[in-house]
């Protein structure tokens, strides 16, 4: 025998004996929900890389994984993540700028004895540029070698910028960089920073399915079906046949955060296809490089004032990751996966794990993954009661039921009636089916729906400068946190004042600002939409929107559009098929608190069935307080049924107060 094969099966010995110190390893597989077999056809090393479907059915960090040899018992192995070294930034020992005609020259000392890989340049705000720059590397300042050339550095309008030049990996004394200044005035560079220290991992195709893409005012979303969880993406890459362009991408995922979803940032970087000097230069992938729990990913696109992209594909790639086991004898083996319940395997390999990970090893390639057949529980949210306690429905105003066709888990967007007659912070929903409660978490997405808005003049004789219209919503109460206006031809500069009139009582009504915008048109500049950000919800459906001409003509505006923020409700139905009742309109009731930390996870990482809505059932007569909004002629006959009320009142008063004589 070799040398190299007496280690190895040191190795494999040392490693069995750590795992399973003076004991046979066993272990119950009707506990774990899915298995794939391995077929091993020697002794030794065994390199395993782990298939997509695999992160799909285990645990996040592969707490419950585990591997049966032919003789039934555990096996121990350790996890290689093949995932990149993250760069360092480190500061130059000496930075000079010099300007010479149309090149700004920039002589970096780097004082370091390391592997640079880029430079990035800063630059306080300004104006937006767009250059290209030559890179060189020396050793004694005299020689110069050429590292980049004509890469492009550039400040957006928008806010999109890149400072960063990428260059081969070498070590160098002295960097030189010649920033041509030919198409636009000089930038004042203030420093410099150098990255090092990075290095890059294998990563491989993945397929990737766009959900959803939604376009909202100034950002397109794209919904991102991974095809698993657990996955590590290591970049997506979006496809446009856009010729010119920057644009800001963020790369969100849905989260539990308390009993509620909310999209949370995971990177954020910038696209482009931009010209420089000629040449046509282009970076269209995001760099990701962290795992992502959930099987959705989000990409957030922001557009400004520009048209959206026309993105005709996008693609993925994944770090990948190995098993490291002995096998002892040849055979087939299994590979477990889906157990909730397990403590994570410690097989106390530390002092190993570095020297297995760097050893040849044979690759094997699972087989398919199946179902187990003897598992205990046939479905991963079946040990867990998602009933929640009766409810009195008495005290709700509207219901609605939810056309559910399965048990699986549930996605409701709610609609307009509901966000209009809810409270507003939706603390008074409840999902109801035979009395009971169910459990369910609220998304909350970046996603806006356009509401319609029907506009009218309403300009007051009065006060004859002033530009008025009247904005009529479909409903009360709306959740509006965005407007916008189309302006027509001409120029001008306006103050523009969007509110409402709220009542508090007989002759009390008052305006209420909801937002104001201060905007500009001029013959040279691309026509936008006016936008509002509305700091408050309207509480009527009655806006109105004014601007003061002064002597100059009155303003003409088009289009009027409204958006509300999309909201889900995220639940697991009943396998009874009993009705699904989903209860609002009690602004009385606080919001619900269910025990959901058990089956969070597993209703944000299951693939969701679309539950259409039926029409709204009015349950009781709401009652109109003096603090709610009452609008058109509703306001009037209210107050004039309180007046006659009183009225009455006092003349059955007077009818018991005694006569003077």
């Amino acid at each position: 025998m070799t040398k190299g094969g007496i280690i190895r099966l040191v190795l494999v010995g040392a490693l069995v004996f750590l795992a399973c110190p003076g004991r046979v390893c066993a272990l119950q597989p009707n506990e774990w929900r899915f298995r794939q077999t391995l077929e091993v056809t020697q002794r030794g090393l065994v390199r395993l890389n782990v298939p997509r479907e695999t992160f799909n059915a285990s645990r996040p960090n592969m707490e419950d994984v585990r591997i049966i040899d032919p003789s039934g018992r555990e096996v121990p192995f350790v996890v290689d993540r093949l995932l990149p070294q993250a760069e360092s930034s480190v500061a130059p020992r000496e930075f000079r700028v010099s300007i010479s005609g149309s090149v700004t020259q920039i002589n970096v000392v780097t004082g370091r004895n390391a592997f640079f890989r880029a430079i990035s340049l800063e630059a306080p705000g300004g104006s937006p540029f767009i250059k290209p720059v030559r890179v060189e590397g020396s050793h004694d300042g005299k020689e110069w070698k050429k590292l980049a050339d004509h890469e492009p550095i550039f400040r957006m309008a928008g806010g999109a910028s890149n400072l960063r030049v990428a260059f081969p990996d070498g070590g160098w004394e002295f960097l030189r960089l010649a920033v041509d200044d030919t198409r636009s005035a000089p930038v004042p560079f203030t420093g410099v920073t150098l990255q090092t220290g990075a290095q890059s991992a294998p990563a491989e195709s993945m397929k990737v399915t766009v959900k959803s893409r939604d376009e909202n005012p100034g950002m397109t979303r794209l919904s991102l079906d991974l095809g698993g969880t657990n996955l590590t993406p290591a970049n997506v890459h979006i496809e446009t046949p856009d010729p010119l362009f920057s644009r800001v991408v963020t790369v969100a995922v849905p989260e539990i955060l308390g009993e509620n979803i909310a999209e949370q940032p995971v990177t954020r970087s910038v696209i482009y296809k931009i010209d420089v000097g000629g040449k046509s230069e282009s970076r269209l992938d995001v760099p990701i490089d962290r795992q992502i729990h959930g099987r959705e990913l989000l990409l957030l696109i922001e557009n400004g004032d520009s048209p959206s992209l026309s993105i005709t594909g996008v693609r993925m790639e994944r770090r990948t990751a190995a098993l490291l086991f002995p096998a002892e004898q040849p055979g087939r083996y299994l590979l477990l996966t889906g157990n909730s319940q397990c403590a994570a395997a410690n097989y106390d390999l530390s002092g190993l794990a570095t020297d297995l990970k760097t050893r040849p090893g044979q690759s094997v390639a699972p087989a398919i993954i199946v179902q187990n057949p003897d598992y205990k529980v046939a479905d991963a949210l079946a040990h867990v009661s998602l009933a929640g306690a009766r409810l009195d429905t008495a005290p709700w105003a509207f219901r609605k039921s939810l056309q559910v066709k399965n048990a699986d888990v549930q996605q409701v967007e709610l609609d307009l009636e509901i966000l209009a007659h809810a409270s507003r912070d939706l603390g008074d929903l409840r999902l109801v089916s035979n009395e009971n409660q169910i459990p369910f978490l609220l998304e909350k997405t970046s996603i806006s729906r356009a509401v319609t808005i029907t506009p009218s003049a309403a300009g007051d004789p009065d006060r004859p400068s002033v530009s008025r219209w009247s904005l009529k919503l479909p409903k009360a109460g709306l959740p509006i946190t965005r407007m916008v206006a189309t302006p027509g031809p001409g120029v001008f500069q306006r103050e523009f004042r969007l509110s409402e009139i709220v009542s508090g009582g007989p002759g009390e009504d008052f305006t209420a600002a909801l937002a104001t915008a201060h905007w500009t048109q001029t013959p040279d500049e691309k026509k936008h939409e006016i936008v509002f950000t509305l700091t408050t919800p309207p509480r009527t459906d009655s806006l109105f929107l004014e601007t003061d001409n002064g002597d100059n003509p009155g303003v003409q505006l088009g289009e009027f559009r409204a958006f509300v923020p999309v909201t889900r409700v995220i639940f697991k139905a009943t396998a009874d098929g009993a009705p699904v009742w989903l209860y609002y309109g009690n602004h009385k009731a606080s919001a619900p608190h269910y025990d959901l930390n058990l089956v969070a996870q597993e209703l944000l990482r299951s693939e969701k069935a679309m539950t259409a809505i039926g029409s709204e059932e009015v349950l009781k007569a709401r009652v109109s307080t003096a603090g709610e909004a009452l609008t058109g002629s509703s306001r009037y006959v209210f107050w004039g049924v309180m007046g006659m009320v009183v009225i009455g009142l006092l003349m059955i008063l007077a009818r018991f107060v005694p006569k003077t004589e």
